[in-house]
């Protein structure tokens, strides 16, 4: 559903408008050959919904909140006492960046290897850190590392 649905344009977005981005980006891109064609189809569907989808979510969810409350900080704390919506458009938008910016390093990688470039891989270092601390619990924060 929604961001993950298996179709790239869902009900209430423009196919006109769809079509005019894949256009621009495969314009900017100029892929070439079958893995750079799948390469940048990832990178028009990473990006329309992550610069198109998300921000009308996002509004659309504020707004719903903002009904029953008069301010964001109030709406956010009702959000973060219910369903957590809020707080799964933020995962899902750092997954689809993921997504977009392998795609834009892989298909750079390969663009570059075609012109003859040495073009190594991304340094990349993707850190996801939860930090639980109970009633009860300490962190030892005298060891120096």
């Amino acid at each position: 559903m929604g961001f993950w649905s298996g179709k790239a344009l869902i009900p209430g977005e423009s196919a006109d408008e769809f079509d005019a981005f894949r256009a621009g980006l495969r314009e900017a891109t100029k892929p070439e050959g079958a893995l750079e064609e799948v390469l940048v189809e990832r990178l028009i569907v990473c990006a329309w919904r992550m610069l198109r989808r998300l921000p009308r979510a996002e509004g659309e969810l504020v707004a719903k909140a903002m009904a029953s409350t008069t301010t964001l900080g109030h709406a956010y704390l009702l959000d973060c006492q219910g369903a957590g919506a809020a707080g799964r458009l933020a995962r899902d938008e750092t997954r689809l960046e993921r997504g977009f910016y392998k795609a834009l390093h892989e298909l750079q990688r390969l663009q570059g290897a075609r012109a003859g470039r040495d073009v190594p891989l991304p340094v990349v270092a993707d850190v996801n850190l939860d930090v639980a601390v109970g009633q009860g619990d300490m962190i030892d924060d005298s060891s120096e590392a």
